[in-house]
Order: structure tokens, then C-alpha cells, then sequence
């Protein structure tokens, strides 16, 4: 689908016939050049308010500004104003930071009716002749962009779903805390965050069989869904990603940056960077888990195989022939290996089938 053809709520033929004009005013009168992330703006065309009072770009001076696009046509309108407002409400004590909605419907009763019936804290301009939709080259609604003070575009994004939400809140989250006087030192400037955050408890997932924390994330976890998506979320920006599909096990590297995870019905296990660089480990393999160390990632073959992986050889190799779970001690110089009898062995990640001790010799 392009343009509106998915977000329009049409309130009527009115509605229906403004919605097809609207998008062939964008389409054929837009600008020349489309308002990009990097992209530094120097000046915009003023334009009025829902209040009447003249808006240009001299206000964008010292403020991060967020402007989101809308019409009241769109099938978005309500739960935008929401978002919205809460954003508002969350940085109302901040005075460098201001929220620009921007009407591009014409300036009739029906958008006037809406807007007091919405009664937002935050200023909306109205984009009559659509002189700013075509400075920013909107093809979209609604479509957001968050300003700098030195006049950069740092973000945009389109469109209005729980990932765009969380976009935009972990942007505005990274830009505009601040700890003031009285709130907590920087060392305890990380709980504090979270405390605020969890104040009330939240869904993460509605059925996850596999989650595991980074140990040296704080916030940052990850979990697999019962359709088997590995996702991340970072708890202190509140924002997820997808990872990867058809995921049955996964294991965090000892720094983070990266994920290893073995597929459900596919063969292979798999490492991906933040960078979302891919690196196989091996065809076949499931419950990978990654050394304390970071240098090696143990693995089990058909249940009953425990193999090793050396990332700095890109060397794999069988280390014992009865095993089907594994724990790395915490220097990363032993496995502790379970075998189908539930027997527990300790074993060198180099030993290649010699066994250094059995902990529980009842065989």
C-alpha cells in the first residue's frame, strides 16, 4: 500500500473526497527535497496556530522540538493526541523541549470542532496550504520529526504503531533527562530511572518460554515469543527489537553486543552483532551458550553431543559424546556438562573427550 490507501477513516463522503485531494496535493505539489535525518534547517514558512499566533522557525531556536504531522482523517487521529499529550506530560517541567502538532487539513468547522475537543497542552499549527507538509516532504500521515536546538534533524519516522511510539520515546528519553538538583547522583542516576519507569508494573510479553538478562546490560534483556521472534527490550528506553525468527534458545555474549541462537525447525546456530552482522556457528545445534570469557560458545548436538566454538579460529570441535545441557564456570575454564541420566560433569572446553571428573559417579 502507498500514501494514505491503509490509515484513512473516512467520516463521511466529505471525508472520502478530502482524503484523495490531500494525497494528490503531496504527491503533486510537494517539495523538491525531503527533510532527511542530518538534514540542518535554517529557516520554514510561518504559519498560524489553532490560537491564531504566528509560528516560524526563529521558536525552533534553543528548544528540541518534536513535530508530528496529522490529519483528523486519519484512522490514527485519537490515539496520536494521546501519545501525544503523555509525552507532554512527561517533559512539562522541561522548558527546552516543545511539541508542534501540525494540522494539514483544510481549515474548516470539522478541524476546528476536533482540536477543542482534544483540548492538548501542546501547540498546533495549521498547515492550510501545506506550504510545511512540502517543506518536509510528507508523503504520509502521520509523520514525525524531532529537531535540535542548532536546528537538526536527529530523527523522523512515519507511520503509527507500538514500535514508532517506543522510537520515539526512547529518542526523547536519550536527549532530554537531565537529572536536576535534587534527584540522584549519577551513580544511582540508572535505578532512579527505572524506578520511575516500573512505578507501575508493565507487559513485556504476553507468552515467552525463554527470557534471559545481559549481566552487563542493566536494563537490557531479551526473549523469545511462543511464535519463536527473539526479540531485545531495553528496559530503560522502553524499547524493543526484533532479533531474529524461528528462534528456540538464545544466549547473550558477556559484553551485549551481540546474540547467539540456535533456530527451532531449521538446523544451525547463529550469532548476530548489534551491528546486525551474522556469523554461523555450526548447520546443527541447539542451547548454545556463550563463555564468561567471550571467546568461545559451547553447544549441544542431537541431545546427546556437547561441541565447542572458538570465534578467534572459527574452530569447532566435539568435547564429549554424553551431554545434553552445559554451564560455563564462571572464569569460562570448565563446562558443566548433564548427561540423559541427569549426571553431572565438569569438562575442559579443550580436553576433546577426556573427561577431568565426574562429580556424581553412580553409574
Amino acid at each position: 500500500m502507498t500514501t494514505f490507501d491503509h490509515i484513512f477513516r473516512y467520516r463521511g463522503f466529505a471525508a472520502r473526497c478530502f482524503g484523495i485531494l490531500l494525497c494528490l496535493l503531496l504527491f503533486c505539489t510537494g517539495a523538491k527535497a525531503v527533510i532527511n535525518k542530518g538534514h540542518i534547517l535554517t529557516t520554514l514558512p510561518a504559519v498560524k496556530d489553532s490560537g491564531g499566533a504566528v509560528f516560524d522557525s526563529t521558536e525552533l531556536q534553543g528548544k528540541y522540538s518534536l513535530f508530528a504531522f496529522f490529519s483528523i482523517y486519519s484512522e490514527s487521529s485519537d490515539d496520536l493526541f494521546t501519545f501525544l499529550d503523555r509525552v507532554q506530560a512527561k517533559y512539562a517541567r522541561n522548558k527546552s523541549f516543545q511539541i508542534l502538532g501540525v494540522n494539514v487539513d483544510p481549515g474548516d468547522e470539522s478541524v476546528s470542532s476536533y482540536l477543542k475537543t482534544k483540548q492538548s497542552p501542546f501547540r498546533v499549527l495549521l498547515d492550510v496550504d501545506l506550504a510545511l507538509s512540502n517543506r518536509f516532504g510528507i508523503k504520509q500521515m502521520p509523520t514525525f520529526f524531532i529537531i535540535a536546538p542548532d536546528g537538526k534533524v536527529v530523527e523522523s519516522v512515519s507511520g503509527f504503531s507500538p514500535s514508532v511510539t517506543q522510537e520515539i520515546n526512547s529518542y526523547l528519553q536519550d536527549l532530554l533527562y537531565k537529572p536536576e538538583n535534587n534527584e540522584p547522583t549519577p551513580q544511582n542516576d540508572h535505578a532512579a530511572r527505572i524506578d520511575d519507569l516500573y512505578k507501575e508494573k508493565k507487559l513485556i510479553s504476553t507468552s515467552s518460554p525463554h527470557k534471559a538478562y545481559c549481566a552487563n546490560g542493566k536494563s537490557l534483556l531479551l526473549y523469545i515469543s511462543s511464535d519463536h521472534i527473539l526479540w531485545t527490550f531495553d528496559a530503560l528506553r522502553e524499547a524493543r527489537k526484533e532479533i531474529a525468527t524461528d528462534v528456540e534458545t538464545a544466549s547473550w555474549s558477556p559484553d551485549c553486543k551481540a546474540i547467539v541462537f540456535s533456530n527451532n525447525e531449521k538446523s544451525g546456530i547463529w550469532i548476530k552483532h548489534d551491528d546486525g552482522t551474522i556469523i554461523s556457528v555450526s548447520p546443527e545445534g541447539d542451547k548454545p551458550a556463550w563463555s564468561p570469557t567471550g571467546d568461545m560458545i559451547a553447544f549441544v548436538v542431537d541431545n546427546v553431543e556437547i561441541w565447542v566454538f572458538r570465534l578467534s579460529t572459527q574452530k569447532r570441535w566435539r568435547i564429549a559424546v554424553n551431554g545434553n545441557s552445559i554451564e560455563w564456570s564462571p572464569d569460562g575454564t570448565l563446562l558443566l556438562v548433564q548427561d540423559d541420566k541427569q549426571r553431572l560433569w565438569l569438562i575442559s572446553p579443550f580436553s576433546r573427550f577426556s573427561l577431568i571428573k565426574g562429580l556424581f559417579n553412580d553409574f
